[in-house]
């Protein structure tokens, strides 16, 4: 899958490919009427992509692009757009941040000079209203 093919298995191989574009432009006209979660969308496109980097999927996707320049329009458009953060990438983040900062309870508050040493040693205290 990662190297390039012979011209003859290249073409024995064209009608798969071209389902499998067929296939992807689906998903990127689904993708476009809203029909698919940004997570999902964002998921197929990566793997569109890195498909499209293989010699072989390269090779057949401009020869059927290039043979068929009036269709696959909603394939196209969605690979000139920059891909975007997926939602649980951002979650992952998010996530990550948010355990690196310490959460103090509301109500409650560490005094200035506790706050030198580890994380693990501040005692919260009860703030006087």
């Amino acid at each position: 899958m990662g190297e390039d093919l012979e011209k003859d298995e290249q073409l024995r191989a064209l009608p798969h490919f071209y389902h499998y574009f067929d296939l992807s432009n689906e998903q990127a006209y689904l993708h476009r009427r809203g029909r698919l979660r940004s997570q999902t969308w964002n998921e197929w496109r990566d793997g569109i992509v890195q498909n499209l980097e293989r010699p072989a999927f390269k090779a057949a996707w401009d020869d059927v692009s290039n043979r068929a320049p009036e269709s696959f329009n909603d394939l196209r458009e969605a690979l000139k757009q920059p891909p975007a953060a997926s939602d649980s990438a951002v979650r992952q983040i998010t996530k990550a941040a948010s355990a690196r900062t310490p959460r103090i309870p509301k109500g409650f508050r560490a005094p200035p000079d506790e706050l030198v040493g580890e994380p693990e040693a501040f005692e919260p205290r009860q703030v006087q209203p």
